[in-house]
């Protein structure tokens, strides 16, 4: 079919932009599922990080406020309260005795008052007699809200709510898939000029044989290429160079008269008469002979 429509006809794809395009392409893919995995994996960790950070600090809260509790002192409970909450990032804090009664919280509303989980809160994980949960929308953030239980001497008394936000663990995870994302189009503009670089190089090559080969087909002769490196083009190119002599050794020997021809090559074909045209005669002893006796 294409033979029948001729060469014009045929729709021209650039190697340059088809290598380029496609090495970028299987880039891309792998890069965007590790940078997936890498993500995933990242926020995984850091959300075990957060994991432990809570459960230090209802460990310590819960040491703290262990004592006030068990003495009903709720003045003092209330104040300990208020002071965690407004100096550090916990966002929630609620003390209970073991029956549920709220002793203290950051919510003022609460306190005295049967507690009540929040709705919205998911269990996440179990670490020990301690549940985390996962809450997006009951706080100022997302956040996750670790209930602890509060002992004094081996002797459960009651239980602690501590809600951590998690605003600097999604910067955290932002940030570094921003960096992620932005090396990833480095990477892939230094892979595409790179491939173009090189198949551009290559393409050069093959012009320059495809344009001798024109020569020959139009003109019957071409000048020799110049080989720059022996790889698979560089073959090619010494293929060409090679039928570019026997096509001019050929021509030749149509060109000769009778009186020209050596009597002894009368017998050959045209093909090996242009075969030993296409070498350099060597000197014989006659002629060596000559040369001295001119000097």
């Amino acid at each position: 079919e294409q033979e029948r429509k001729g060469i014009g006809n045929i729709n021209f794809v650039s190697m340059r932009a088809r290598w380029a395009i496609s090495l970028s392409s299987l880039v891309l893919v792998v890069m965007v599922l590790g940078m997936i995995w890498v993500y995933n994996k990242q926020n995984t960790l850091m959300n075990q990080l957060v994991y432990d950070y809570g459960s230090s600090m209802a460990q310590i809260i819960s040491s703290e406020t262990a004592e006030p509790l068990l003495l009903g002192e709720d003045v003092a409970l209330q104040a300990i309260t208020v002071d965690i909450v407004e100096n550090s990032e916990i966002l929630y804090l609620s003390i209970r005795n073991k029956d549920g009664l709220v002793q203290s919280s950051s919510n003022q509303q609460q306190v005295g008052k049967k507690y009540k989980p929040l709705k919205s809160s998911v269990l996440k994980n179990n670490a020990g007699s301690a549940r985390i949960f996962e809450n997006l929308e009951d706080f100022s953030q997302e956040a996750f809200l670790f209930d602890t239980p509060i002992s004094f001497q081996d002797k459960q008394i009651g239980f602690a709510s501590i809600a951590i936000g998690r605003n600097n663990l999604i910067s955290a995870t932002r940030s570094s898939l921003l960096a992620m994302i932005v090396w990833m189009f480095v990477i892939m503009l230094a892979v595409f000029s790179g491939v173009y670089w090189l198949a551009n190089k290559f393409t050069q090559r093959i012009n320059k044989t495809r344009q001798v080969i024109k020569d020959i087909r139009a003109h019957g002769q071409s000048d020799i290429i110049k080989i720059d490196t022996h790889d698979e083009v560089g073959r090619l190119q010494q293929e060409v160079n090679d039928l570019t002599h026997k096509l001019a050794g050929l021509t030749k020997t149509q060109h000769m008269g009778p009186n020209e021809m050596d009597p002894s090559l009368s017998d050959l074909t045209e093909i090996d008469k242009t075969i030993l045209l296409d070498y350099p005669e060597k000197p014989t002893a006659k002629a060596s002979e000559n040369k001295k006796e001119g000097l």
